[in-house]
């Protein structure tokens, strides 16, 4: 299994990013796809990951350099290793047995100082295993890592496709608390296209979209 993520040179938390990559060390080869740009000023920042670069941004849907995701599952596919997909401040204090037979996601437990003191984040999830023999499914997109909605994306495509979807009982990725880096117009923007991705209805809201999309997700987990 490699752990992929994309480190942010501009993350409000920076320092809680070298924490994540000393917490996914004992799951295997950890990696970080950026664009040149960002190559230049990360590497030699971060002990323990190995920078790769990619052209593969979302520049042109948001403006800014957000690695596609499509370039990660490729990626993996390219070294035919299981993935685990990690937003780039979470940290791991653990993992359960990984089912190859599907998809694991995994909610955030959200923390302002000490770790133990958290609260679920139920809007969305940070943490995925897709082994490599379901890497293939997921068509191209615009989604990319830090840009909302691709975290609803793939369970979905796994939904579509009759591929298990897992939710672990348990408590294992821990996010410290920052200012939202993404702004609202941005979400509704790839909310629309996440609309027409999964032919959603076109009289709802952006907002009942995220939330009948959630609902539909945890309706098709199976809980371990």
């Amino acid at each position: 299994m490699i752990v992929v993520t994309s480190i942010s040179p501009g993350h409000k938390n920076a320092e809680n990013q070298q924490r994540a990559i000393d917490s996914w060390q004992q799951y295997g080869k950890c990696y970080s796809l950026n664009c040149e740009e960002e190559v230049k000023v990360l590497s030699g920042n971060y002990n323990g990951i190995e920078f790769v670069e990619t052209h593969r941004t979302s520049n042109h849907y948001v403006g800014k350099n957000m690695v596609s995701v499509n370039a990660i599952f490729d990626f993996a596919k390219g070294l035919k290793e299981d993935l685990l997909l990690v937003n780039s401040d979470i940290v791991l204090r653990e993992l359960p047995i990984l089912k190859e037979d599907g998809m694991t996601i995994f909610s955030r437990y959200d923390y302002t100082e000490d770790m133990d003191d958290n609260k679920m984040f139920v809007h969305g999830f940070d943490v995925f295993f897709i082994p490599h023999n379901i890497l293939h499914i997921f068509p191209p997109s615009i989604y990319g890592v830090g840009i909302p909605w691709h975290d609803f994306a793939w369970p979905f495509h796994c939904i579509l496709n009759n591929i298990s979807v897992y939710y672990p009982k348990g408590i294992y990725a821990f996010h410290k608390l920052h200012p939202t880096q993404y702004a609202v117009d941005e979400w509704l923007y790839i909310g629309e296209h996440f609309r027409l991705d999964f032919r959603l209805d076109k009289n709802l809201t952006i907002p009942q979209i995220a939330t009948q999309s959630m609902e539909r997700i945890k309706q098709n987990l199976k809980y371990e």
